[in-house]
């Protein structure tokens, strides 16, 4: 899902909430399988697909 990069790279930017996700995976406290649950648990309230 996020993949690892320097975060100074301009190539490779992500938002605070992406680098929080990574941080937290890379800490052990959240599984992947835990954020594609809340993923689509999202896009199902996300009816209509604005992503906010």
């Amino acid at each position: 899902m996020i993949h690892c990069c320097l975060f100074m790279s301009i190539s490779c930017i992500y938002s605070k909430s992406e680098y929080v996700i990574y941080k937290l995976k890379e800490m052990g406290k959240v599984l992947e399988k835990d954020i594609l649950q809340i993923c689509q648990k999202f896009d199902r309230l996300d009816a209509g697909k604005n992503h906010h």
